[in-house]
């Protein structure tokens, strides 16, 4: 009997995914959905992609087990007296069955599976019209490739998984990240062909074909495929629908002018970056000193993005992009970004430096310059404008979906960095190590250099 990943029932009208393993058989019966009945309309298919946007950045989602703990693990933050629980992120110290990372693991294969589900039974799905036929694929793509890029980030070499029948996927070795990074520019590009510009609701929820292209952007730009990186990233600028760029106290409010792509929050504030802002009483994640020096002190988004709470005597900085700690609506309102379009104002910069367009490069980054209120850069040779480049995406990026880790690692100075700063750093904790409940169910799976921490 053909065994699937993705166990569904219908609730109050909503397919919720009840998984809570990755990678677990589940024959099929009665009290599963078969594929018929889960893309049996749109509003169905639209509750399963729904869903997959809940496993990235949804309560508990890979954005919550990423992005406040991978600042620990760099040096980003600080540990907080009060928040002792998250002390090995910030020693780099684990083991191979440590729950963040099972979470990481498992929340991007989910988002992968049903992204297979889609990819697999929308084509023949007699009750899916032919216009959320083609955004449902589009966005399946989409989020298959984007799960896929933190997947390589953070453990390197993975299962390359594009179906969703356990007798072909469950005994997948891993396969090379190069291999994997290919699958997620051939995603991209399908999903460009199937999205329009346009966003398929009032807010930007829901990707659209500048979000493909903002993540191809990247994708290119860590290939070192310079030229195409900056042609992706200046489609994306050039399309206007994103600029001017929003000033920093609006930038991650709901409905930024700058977002290529939220993630709604119902309850109008984001989950876990809740636990960033303080009510009373130390920070629970402390912005370490070398983030803080960064910033010139007219710098807008250090006054905007950065937030302190005096305790007994000391200053105490924290992390302030999302300020809300309780449920908000109307202009106060926050959603969770996945991508906006500061990012690819550095993406084409670094491409174009890369290709000695200097001047443009130049002009990349003053724009974001110009928006924090900073005087604007002129005259730069290219190691000067390189270097201009690392301190901009750590100024402009930081706490944002791990670009400090995988930046430090692209260019090849994060045992430099990340050795200075932190006395328990080694170039094993490069890469995640592979969870032991992975390995232990499928023997394919070969460690990591972590996993004998």
């Amino acid at each position: 009997m053909k065994k699937h990943y993705l166990q569904l029932i219908a609730t109050a009208g909503l397919l919720l995914c009840l998984s809570c393993e990755s990678m677990i058989a589940i024959e099929d019966s009665k009290t599963l959905m078969s594929r018929d009945r889960v893309l049996a309309s749109d509003s169905a298919a639209n509750a399963l992609v729904s869903n997959i946007y809940v496993q990235i950045a949804g309560v508990g989602g890979l954005e919550a087990n990423l992005v406040p703990y991978n600042a620990l693990y760099t040096d980003e933050a600080l540990p907080s007296p009060n928040n002792q629980s998250v002390i090995d992120y910030y020693n780099n110290a684990f083991t191979a069955d440590h729950i963040g990372f099972v979470n990481v693991w498992g929340k991007c294969y989910r988002a992968i599976y049903m992204a297979n589900e889609l990819l697999e039974g929308l084509p023949g799905a007699m009750g899916i019209s032919a216009s959320a036929r083609q955004q449902l694929l589009g966005e399946a793509y989409f989020l298959r490739a984007f799960s896929y890029f933190y997947l390589t980030q953070l453990f390197g070499d993975v299962p390359l998984v594009l179906v969703t029948d356990l007798d072909i996927s469950a005994g997948l070795p891993r396969s090379s990240a190069e291999a994997v990074f290919r699958q997620m520019a051939n995603d991209l590009a399908a999903s460009r062909e199937l999205l329009s510009v346009s966003y398929p609701g009032y807010l930007r929820t829901r990707a659209n074909r500048h979000t493909a292209t903002a993540m191809l952007a990247r994708i290119y730009l860590y290939r070192q495929q310079w030229a195409e990186a900056e042609a992706a990233a200046s489609e994306v600028i050039d399309s206007d629908m994103y600029t001017p760029l929003s000033s920093p106290e609006l930038t991650f409010r709901r409905g930024s002018t700058e977002a290529i792509l939220q993630a709604h929050q119902v309850q109008g504030y984001v989950n876990y970056a809740a636990s960033f802002v303080p009510a009373a009483g130390i920070p629970s994640y402390i912005i370490s000193p070398d983030l803080l020096e960064a910033f010139d002190e007219a710098d807008l988004r250090k006054r905007e993005w950065i937030g302190a709470i005096q305790v007994a005597g000391v200053d105490y900085p924290y992390f302030n992009k999302y300020r809300n700690r309780v449920t908000a609506s109307g202009i106060g309102a926050e959603d969770a970004m996945l991508l906006r379009v500061a990012e690819q104002y550095l993406i084409r910069a670094e491409a174009r430096a890369m290709q000695d367009k200097l001047a443009l490069a130049v002009d990349d980054l003053n724009s974001l310059r110009q928006r924090a209120g900073i005087a604007p850069l002129e005259d730069l040779g290219k190691e000067e404008l390189l270097s201009a480049i690392v301190e901009e995406r750590q100024r402009e990026l930081f706490a944002e979906w791990g670009h400090r880790f995988f930046d430090l690692k692209r260019w090849g100075i994060v045992d430099e960095v990340l050795g200075v700063n932190k006395h328990n750093w080694s170039q094993e904790a490069m890469l995640y190590p592979i969870p032991k409940s992975e390995m232990e169910k499928n023997p394919a799976l070969t460690p990591n250099a972590s996993n004998t921490y």
